[in-house]
């Protein structure tokens, strides 16, 4: 005779450590594709700085100098780019602490859920060997019965 099984009575909280673990990994995923996309943006502003201070080298050496106010204004210009290059790395250094942060929490989220989850295996295990117990002592019983029908029967 097969009975119904308990259910695990933290199936809800499991759910809910699933989900949290979820969100973790998709907010890891997120900071990841950010700062990826901040150190490209940093390459960019970083060959862009390069180039437009090459072209202003050229520049003077093919003109044979260059007059101080272009001067002024391309290392105004390289000046700005090296303030965007300072500010990228900045953010990036921010995203670097947000992406390890998000990283602890995701770690200690997945230790949460596994914990849950080694609950209910082993709820599952112990529900698997009460039943294992109850249809053995049932076997058993079925067998006496069996038993004392014959010794009856051959009583008579």
């Amino acid at each position: 005779m097969t009975t119904m099984s308990k259910p695990f009575r933290l199936d809800t909280v499991l759910e809910l450590a699933r989900k949290d673990t979820e969100k973790a990994t998709q907010e890891v995923g997120r900071l990841m594709n950010t700062r990826e996309a901040a150190t490209q943006k940093l390459a960019l502003l970083s060959d862009y700085r390069n180039n437009y201070h090459q072209q202003m080298l050229t520049t003077a050496n093919a003109e044979g100098g260059i007059d101080i106010t272009r001067l002024r204004n391309y290392a105004a210009f390289i000046d700005r780019l090296g303030a965007a290059v300072d500010q990228q790395k900045g953010t990036i250094n921010a995203l670097e602490n947000q992406l390890e942060a998000s990283r602890a929490n995701w770690i200690e989220k997945q230790r949460r859920e596994q914990s849950f989850d080694i609950l209910r295996q082993r709820h599952i295990e112990e529900q698997r060997q009460h039943q294992e117990r109850r249809d053995q002592r049932e076997n058993d019983e079925h067998a006496a019965k069996v038993i004392r029908m014959r010794a009856a029967q051959g009583g008579n």
